[in-house]
């Protein structure tokens, strides 16, 4: 009986190259499926924070206009809470008809809940979800602050509708001109505290923001913060 022992130094070698270029392969399969992978999701990041830069100027523009009519709200609620004291309710109609140191506004944050809702917040960077989150944040302070003040502005020039408003009455009338003078304020700084951050003035190591302002839009802030200043003036040099 014959038995042929197996040659396994040629086929051994064989093998091993053949693993060899199909591990290989198999490596640069991975590879570039990682690269497609990375390049789809530096697309998707790129398009979120497009939105989310979109979504923050257009927010940005309203804090400037905060703090553009930040100078006449003392005045202003100066002169509201003389006129409530006073029963003088063609003043507080006035006060009520001519334009206030506020407008409401959309405080809207659709790009960032949007991308907070997916994977794609999982690819930005450490610092810019921070910045991010920090001035989304502050936008919805501004908002919920903004529906107190368009509650308080209401409250306090209700005197007039009423010329013989009761003591109990009017207390309410100036204790909504008090809420509004402090919500105003508070409003100012937070809107100020926006403004620095997204300029890279806020925490160390976060960059400006690019901003784009809206023409349009910043024409209306200065006409309408000079109107304010003017109000304010006239009003508090009435007053005294």
């Amino acid at each position: 009986m014959h038995f042929h022992l197996p040659k396994p130094l040629h086929g051994w070698r064989e093998l091993v190259g053949e693993v060899g270029i199909i591990v290989i392969g198999v490596l640069i399969a991975l590879g570039a499926e990682q690269l497609v992978e990375a390049w789809h999701w530096s697309k998707k990041v790129e398009a979120a924070k497009e939105s989310i830069n979109f979504e923050i100027n257009d927010q940005l523009d309203y804090s400037e206009e905060v703090v553009r009519f930040g100078p006449c709200t003392g005045p202003y609620v100066d002169a509201l809470e003389a006129a409530i004291l006073k029963d003088d309710t063609v003043a507080i109609g006035r006060l009520h008809d001519v334009r206030p140191p506020f407008e409401p506004r959309p405080w809207r944050s659709t790009a960032w809940q949007s991308t907070m809702s997916t994977q794609v917040a999982d690819h930005l960077n450490a610092r810019e979800l921070g910045q991010y989150a920090f001035m989304f944040n502050s936008f919805e302070d501004l908002a919920r602050g903004r529906d107190q003040i368009v509650t308080d502005f209401a409250e306090a020039t209700v005197g007039r509708l009423s010329p013989t408003a009761s003591e109990a009455a009017k207390n309410q009338q100036l204790a909504a001109a008090e809420r509004l003078r402090t919500h105003l304020a508070l409003e100012t700084s937070i809107a100020e505290t926006m403004i620095d951050t997204a300029a890279g003035r806020g925490v160390k190591g976060w960059r400006p923001i690019d901003r784009r302002r809206w023409g349009r839009l910043s024409e209306k802030i200065e006409e309408e913060g000079r109107l304010c200043e003017r109000t304010a003036k006239s009003l508090h040099v009435a007053k005294s």
